[in-house]
């Protein structure tokens, strides 16, 4: 099996092909199988792991990678199974910390209003 080219030598390969090449040249078909590589390897990319991490505030992503590195590596000597269940718990901690922190930072202050405008009319 062939190796997939590095980011440099894919972007080498762009920069040496000329900017607009005749149809039905070498340097066409390059450039055409370049950008199916690109729509191959964005559909490729599944999205952040841990969506909800984005949610959390710098010091509190600092706690979370902090208490992660501490499950992790504090529990390494031990059964593997027991390392894999004190990390899940970090996981879970710091979601229902992130998502309740989302809420509050994203609930409607005492000034709103939770009446429906009237039919008809546009504010």
């Amino acid at each position: 099996m062939t190796a997939r080219p590095s980011p440099a030598r894919i972007a080498q390969i762009r920069a040496d092909l000329p900017p607009h090449p005749a149809p039905g040249t070498w340097a066409l078909a390059l450039r055409e199988l370049l950008a199916e590589i690109d729509a191959l390897n964005a559909a490729d990319w599944a999205g952040p792991a841990l969506p909800w991490a984005l949610l959390l505030d710098d010091d509190d992503l600092d706690g979370f990678l902090d208490d992660l590195a501490e499950a992790a590596v504090g529990f390494a000597g031990t059964d593997g199974q027991q390392t894999l269940t004190e990390v899940e718990k970090t996981f879970s901690t710091w979601r229902l910390i992130a998502v309740a922190q989302d809420a509050h930072n994203t609930a409607l202050g005492p000034a709103a209003t939770t009446t429906a405008p009237q039919e008809g009319r546009h504010v």
